[in-house]
């Protein structure tokens, strides 16, 4: 286990705000009640999986914190990418901001949970690019493209 003292702020910022907003997702992003007299008579509520835009949202949030976990833990993945793993987390990070930002807008009814969790997902935008500034200690190496023999 990693000493949290080693892990950078950009990545603290993502593994924080990322499991905050995981969390965020099962509350109730979306509330309709009817009102008799002042009394609340019936409602019904939706969290953020409920939806295209929110299923989107919860998947790419578990698969930053992933995919940023198994880079604390200095797990070697088999595959190599032929881009930085910064830049994946970076690309991941503004994903979860746009789809929080879309899904909010898009959704009638929204509550307090829903404007926390659009400002959780712009945290975690902002942890990603803050990783994305870091120098490099692990790059994911370029797959080198094979050269046609001279012969």
């Amino acid at each position: 286990m990693p000493d949290l003292a080693s892990i950078s702020t950009g990545t603290k910022l993502v593994l924080g705000a990322g499991l905050l907003l995981l969390i965020d997702t099962f509350l109730s992003w979306q509330k309709v009640s009817v009102d008799v007299s002042g009394v609340e008579v019936a409602a019904v509520s939706a969290n953020a999986w409920h939806g295209f835009w929110g299923v989107l949202l919860g998947l790419l949030t578990i698969a930053l914190l992933v995919w940023v976990g198994l880079q604390v833990a200095k797990v070697d993945l088999p595959v190599k990418l032929p881009v930085a793993d910064s830049m994946v987390t970076l690309g991941l990070g503004g994903l979860i901001l746009l789809f929080a930002v879309i899904k909010n807008l898009v959704d009638d009814f929204s509550t307090v949970w829903s404007y926390i969790g659009v400002v959780l997902a712009a945290a975690v935008a902002a942890g990603a690019y803050l990783r994305s500034q870091e120098p490099a200690a692990e790059r994911a190496t370029v797959i080198p493209t094979q050269q046609p023999s001279t012969e």
